[in-house]
């Protein structure tokens, strides 16, 4: 659900338009989506993003799909 860019930046960037489905203990199902890896949503389209967010990862963030 992730891809990972390599040198230079070695950042994990979320997988466009990928969902995930989990069924919860009581037979439901959930759909999410992972919006970033990192903390607060950093921008991992700057130039500078590597520098920013190495040490602030592994911070999920993700969405809620209704339906």
């Amino acid at each position: 659900m992730a891809t990972y860019t390599g040198h230079p930046t070695h950042l994990i960037k979320a997988t466009p338009g990928k969902i995930l489905v989990i069924r919860t203990h009581d037979e439901k199902f959930v759909k999410l989506r992972i919006d970033s890896y990192y903390q607060n949503k950093a921008d991992l389209e700057s130039e500078a993003s590597h520098l920013t967010t190495k040490d602030k990862d592994g911070y999920f963030t993700f969405t809620f799909i209704k339906g």
